[in-house]
């Protein structure tokens, strides 16, 4: 394939940012890479010819988002409503702590609200709700303090 500058060009989700590693395949043919950003903040490394031909547009978040029906309205898994937190307020850990204003780590469920769920992470029962509003950022600290005390409340 001709050697083409895609910096700051567009893919779908996908901005390319610079010219990543090469892949050679297992016949030895070399395929360009490019470092990749997704609006959903990932950066993965894709294949030029996968680019151009429009077959990657995300970083997968599509498949896991948007297209996918935990993604929108109420019926969201757990999972699914950390992946609205970081497309629609950002990732936590561009914001202080809601607590102790040390840079933040996680989004934490502030609980309460009359639409709780819960889920099933390892042996635990972990509570979380459909709506993001009701999320707020949390260092690791705070956040784990602020999880035993709702428990024992």
């Amino acid at each position: 394939m001709r050697a083409i500058d895609l910096t700051g060009q567009k893919f779908g989700r996908l901005t390319a940012l610079e010219l990543g590693d090469p892949y050679v395949t297992p016949k030895g043919v070399t395929r360009r890479r490019w470092v990749c950003e997704c609006e959903c903040g990932v950066r993965r490394l894709v294949l030029q010819a996968s680019l151009a031909s429009g077959s990657s547009r995300s970083c997968g978040c599509l498949s896991r988002g948007e297209n996918n029906h935990a993604w929108t309205g109420d019926d969201v898994s757990y999972d699914g409503i950390h992946m609205r937190l970081a497309k629609w307020q950002g990732r936590a850990a561009d914001r202080a702590c809601v607590d102790c204003g040390a840079g933040a780590h996680q989004w934490s469920y502030r609980r309460g609200c009359p639409d709780e769920r819960t889920t099933q992470r390892g042996s635990y029962e972990v509570p979380y709700c459909p709506h993001t509003e009701c999320y707020e950022p949390r260092c690791q600290q705070c956040h784990w303090k602020y999880d035993r005390e709702e428990e024992v409340a």
